[in-house]
């Protein structure tokens, strides 16, 4: 493989490290808005009785190629005499980096809507920037291996 496309491949190759860091800073962002979110969440609902309860959750997640951030719904059922919850993931649409507010209100209780929608707001921007990056990244792999079959027969 000549020299200068073992360098581009290089090149690229460090582009996907500083991808990967900003979606881990991005990451972290979104953690702490939701470690805030439920800091105030559980503290505010253990105050209300059993029907006023919050049932909705947030969490972000790392994956293979991101980070995804998921509001999600918690029914409560008794088995064996214990109430255990089943969780639900509210969807929002494929591509969407925001969840539309009718959703979210329909799934929170009167009390928490506010609080979830200025949380959701403000994870509409990070979900931003983590589907740029992903994008980016997804890009700069396929020019990777694009360069590398290139480089091989040249």
């Amino acid at each position: 493989m000549p020299e200068h496309v073992q360098e581009i491949i290089k090149a690229l190759e460090n582009e996907v490290e500083e991808i990967d860091l900003e979606l881990n800073a991005q990451y972290d962002q979104a953690d702490n808005i939701i470690t805030e979110y439920w800091s105030w969440m559980l503290p505010e609902s253990s105050r209300r009785g059993r029907g006023e309860k919050n049932c909705l959750g947030l969490r972000v997640q790392r994956t293979k190629t991101g980070v995804t951030i998921q509001w999600y719904y918690n029914k409560w059922y008794k088995i064996d005499g214990k109430w255990k919850p089943m969780s639900k993931y509210i969807k929002k649409g494929r591509k969407a980096t925001r969840y539309p507010e009718g959703t979210i209100k329909g799934y929170a209780k009167a009390w928490e809507w506010e609080r979830a929608w200025e949380t959701e707001n403000n994870l509409s921007r990070i979900r931003g920037v983590i589907q740029k990056l992903t994008d980016a990244r997804k890009a700069t792999g396929i020019l990777i291996k694009k360069y590398a079959e290139m480089g091989e027969v040249l």
